[in-house]
C-alpha cells in the first residue's frame, strides 16, 4: 500500500525530481484549488450541536450593509428574539460593516444551524424590506447586487444578503475563547 502523503505530493507535482521541483500542472492547480475548497467547506461546519462556536456571518461580496443604524438595530433585535424564542445563548457578538462575529450555542430544541438558518431567512427579508422602503442612497446598487447573488441558485429566490457559510469554529480551548472574545471586544463598529 502507498504512503498516502507520497501519493499527495505525486498528485501536487511536490513528489522530488533529479532537476529541482516540478511544475505543477493545469489539472492539479484546479485539482489543488477544489481540494482546498472542499477540505476547508468541511472545516467551518457546525458539527458537534452541544459545543459553543465561534461563527462569521457574512454579507455577499462583504457589502457594507450594517453601516446604517437601522440594519444594526435589525440585527440586534433579531439576535434578542433568537435568545428569547429560539435557544440561542449568545457569549459576545460584535456587529461589523458587512458581517456579524458570534460567540454562541444552542439550547432547547432548535440546533445551531437551524437557528441560524432562520435567523439569516428572516434578516435577509428585512434588511431587502428596509433597503426598499427607507431612505438609503445605495438602493438600486444593492437591491441590484442582492438580486445577481442569487441568480445562479436552483431555488427560486429575489435577493441574497447572507453568504451561505457561517465560518463556524468550535470553541475548544479556553484560550481560543479568550482570543476570539478579545477579537470580538476590540473590533467592533464606531458609532
Amino acid at each position: 500500500m502507498n504512503n498516502p502523503v507520497r501519493v499527495l505530493k505525486k498528485l501536487f507535482g511536490l513528489a522530488p525530481r533529479s532537476r529541482g521541483r516540478p511544475r505543477p500542472c493545469a489539472f492539479r492547480v484546479k485539482l489543488q484549488i477544489f481540494l482546498y475548497f472542499y477540505i476547508m467547506s468541511d472545516n467551518f461546519k457546525i458539527k458537534n450541536k452541544e459545543k459553543a462556536y465561534y461563527l462569521t456571518l457574512t454579507t455577499v461580496g462583504w457589502v457594507d450593509i450594517f453601516t446604517r443604524v437601522n440594519h444594526k438595530l435589525l440585527i440586534a433585535n433579531s439576535l434578542q428574539y433568537c435568545i428569547k424564542n429560539k435557544g440561542l445563548v449568545i457569549f459576545a457578538y460584535c456587529i461589523m460593516p458587512s458581517h456579524v462575529h458570534l460567540i454562541c450555542r444552542a439550547e432547547g430544541i432548535q440546533n445551531l444551524s437551524e437557528i441560524l438558518r432562520d435567523f439569516k431567512g428572516y434578516t435577509s427579508k428585512k434588511i431587502i424590506k428596509q433597503v426598499q422602503e427607507e431612505p438609503e442612497s445605495r438602493r438600486e446598487w444593492l437591491l441590484e447586487y442582492f438580486s445577481k447573488a442569487c441568480s445562479h441558485l436552483k431555488r427560486k429566490q429575489k435577493h441574497k444578503v447572507w453568504q451561505d457559510s457561517n465560518h463556524a469554529k468550535e470553541i475548544i480551548s479556553t484560550s481560543f475563547l479568550y482570543e476570539k472574545l478579545e477579537y470580538i471586544h476590540n473590533n467592533p463598529v464606531q458609532d
